[in-house]
């Protein structure tokens, strides 16, 4: 009987291997694989991987036998997935930010006499939002690659805040000082 011959037995796991390994093909062409999973992918398998669409085949992933680690690259392809959305969010937050103006209006309608921050609050509503957003993200255990980012977010937004803040306690006591004595006759 053929089953007993081990180039049968051989044959028999390849294609079992490979039928295993088809789900992980489809889902390792997500978009959410950064360089870092695909490094990540190559400690775990001991092959080297060229991620070079012209140069990448699918001989290097049969040489992987990527069904060995089965569970280990669904968990990969969940943290990508999540990571993905982290990295969406901050780029939505870095979008915002990239369109924000700071309106002054001169003092009275006359420039000479100097400029007043308009009312920021729409601003500041922003930055809680966003504030939350990032410390939310930063709770989430697909935090760890964009750790950095996060972080440099939150200080960012804390000193507009701070910013603000002070410029408005600064204003205030300006324009009030400024109609004891430049508007006094």
């Amino acid at each position: 009987e053929l089953t007993t011959y081990p180039c049968f037995q051989a044959l028999k796991e390849a294609v079992e291997g490979f039928e295993h390994s088809l789900p992980l093909f489809s889902s390792l062409g997500s978009d959410t694989m950064r360089p870092r999973h695909w490094y990540q992918l190559e400690e775990l398998s001991g092959v080297k991987i060229d991620t070079n669409a012209a140069t990448f085949n699918l001989k290097t992933l049969f040489e992987m036998q990527l069904h060995r680690f089965q569970d280990r690259i669904m968990s990969m392809m969940e943290i990508s997935r999540g990571e993905a959305g982290i990295e969406k969010s901050l780029l939505e937050i870095a979008s915002y930010w990239k369109k924000v103006d700071f309106v002054a209006r001169p003092y009275k309608g006359d420039a000479s006499k100097g400029y007043l921050l308009d009312d920021p609050t729409d601003i500041l509503v922003q930055i809680e939002d966003n504030a939350m957003t990032l410390a939310s993200m930063s709770q989430s255990p697909y935090a760890t690659a964009h750790a950095r980012q996060l972080r440099l977010w939150e200080s960012d937004l804390t000193l507009v805040s701070d910013c603000i803040t002070a410029w408005r306690t600064v204003q205030m006591k300006w324009t009030y000082l400024a109609g004891i004595f430049m508007d006094s006759d």
